[in-house]
């Protein structure tokens, strides 16, 4: 049975500190994250035509581009409205709105983040079904 905490205390003054070793790394951390995103997106800018790719983005038609967008987050709905009945039922009580975010931060992570192993099996060529090169590759 779920329980209310609503009542429980969350004042910022009775939160553990982190300590001051911790702070550092922290801060160590974060800019090392932006100094390697700076750095690789002045390795994107430096190694893309950018004239060639304004003139392909001009040549797009415009409708089609707008239709894939709002097909895309039409189907984006759907999966994250799925989710939020999947735990409504498990008796999580997620809102809407919440559960669209995360559906669609995990959408974004799934598009872009690495998969190695499957594109070792695509350069191999196993299995050779085109089928499954078109949904795993």
């Amino acid at each position: 049975m779920p329980t209310d905490n609503s009542s429980a205390e969350t004042s910022s003054e009775k939160a553990p500190r982190p300590a001051p070793g911790q702070r550092k790394w922290s801060h160590l951390s974060a800019i090392f994250k932006i100094g390697l995103t700076l750095l690789i997106l002045g390795l994107v800018v430096r190694s893309v035509d950018l004239t060639s790719a304004w003139d392909n983005i001009a040549k797009q038609n415009l409708p089609l581009i707008v239709l894939a967008g709002i097909v895309m987050m039409f189907q984006i709905g759907l999966g994250g409205t799925r989710w939020f009945i999947i735990l409504r039922r498990l008796d999580a009580k997620p809102s809407l709105w919440e559960t669209l975010k995360l559906f669609y931060v995990s959408i974004f992570f799934n598009s872009y983040a690495p998969r190695p192993r499957l594109r070792r099996l695509c350069w191999i060529g196993r299995p050779r079904s085109p089928a499954w090169r078109r949904w795993f590759c």
